[in-house]
């Protein structure tokens, strides 16, 4: 069978913070089925672990409470977003790639920024529900993790997105210093 099994998260205080923050702010659950599902990949989202028929509404959250380009624009650092977003060829590889994906990087720095003011953040039970940790290849040590993949092509991929990343870091750093609204 190639169904994917899913369990409800009952017993996580993070969640559980989520989840009365989401509904003190305008979320309401219109089925009781609801909650935070984790599928055998560790992968979490909000769903349910029953059938659910095609149309049917199981949760409504007001768009108030995600994090967008727009929030992101309009939050205390939203001239460094803002032209994270919108200024062409601001962030490129050394080889003279633009990538973009302007709007990701400035929504990440958001949630970095968000996630640095801590208790005090509108969005902390959001913030604080994300995971800690990530194993993905860019996380792996490229000395002595990636090697034991045991394929070239795979530790060059991994090893070029992680100094695509180390690049546009140097050039969001950068940005931040000379932002005089930032400072």
């Amino acid at each position: 069978s190639n169904k994917r099994t899913s369990k409800m998260i009952h017993n996580n205080k993070r969640i559980a913070n989520l989840l009365r923050w989401a509904n003190e702010n305008g979320a309401s659950h219109v089925s009781s089925d609801v909650g935070i599902v984790e599928n055998e990949e560790k992968i979490r989202g909000l769903g349910t672990i029953r059938d659910v028929r095609s149309g049917e509404e199981l949760y409504r959250v007001p768009l108030s409470l995600a994090l967008t380009l727009d929030v992101a624009i309009r939050s205390d650092i939203g001239s460094l977003c803002r032209r994270l977003a919108f200024e062409s060829g601001l962030l490129r590889t050394d080889e003279g790639v633009v990538l973009d994906n302007g709007s990701r990087f400035a929504l990440a720095l958001l949630i970095a920024h968000e996630r640095i003011k801590g208790s005090t953040s509108f969005y902390a039970p959001w913030i604080e529900s994300l995971p800690q940790e990530y194993d993905c290849l860019l996380m792996w040590d490229t000395n002595k993790e990636l090697p034991l993949l045991q394929c070239p092509e795979l530790i060059r991929s991994a090893r070029r997105g992680d100094l695509m990343l180390r690049q546009v870091w140097k050039q969001i750093h950068k940005l931040i210093r000379d932002d005089e609204e930032l400072m």
